[in-house]
């Protein structure tokens, strides 16, 4: 997983995802990550969440809603996921 928020400061978090597909459209991920934020701090944190896999033009396309925990507090994360298979 790589995510970077345009925010002040500018965050980027890298870390490894496990998801799983209970059926259907649908997909639930958790994520241990670490968080780096515009002034090169860097924070452990744990993201969970969800999506539904909608096929479009070719494409997957899923929005993404997730919650993360880091340095005591609970952040939103929404986003839009693309993917292609092969």
């Amino acid at each position: 997983m790589l995510d970077h928020g345009f925010f002040h400061p500018d965050t980027t978090v890298v870390g490894g995802v496990l998801f799983l597909h209970p059926g259907g459209p649908i997909r639930l991920h958790a994520a241990p990550a670490v968080e780096v934020d515009g002034h090169y701090h860097k924070h452990f944190l744990f993201r969970l969440g969800g999506s539904v896999e909608v096929p479009y033009a070719g494409l997957t396309w899923a929005p993404t809603a997730s919650v993360d925990f880091v340095s005591g507090k609970t952040l939103s994360v929404y986003g839009l996921t693309a993917g292609y298979g092969f």
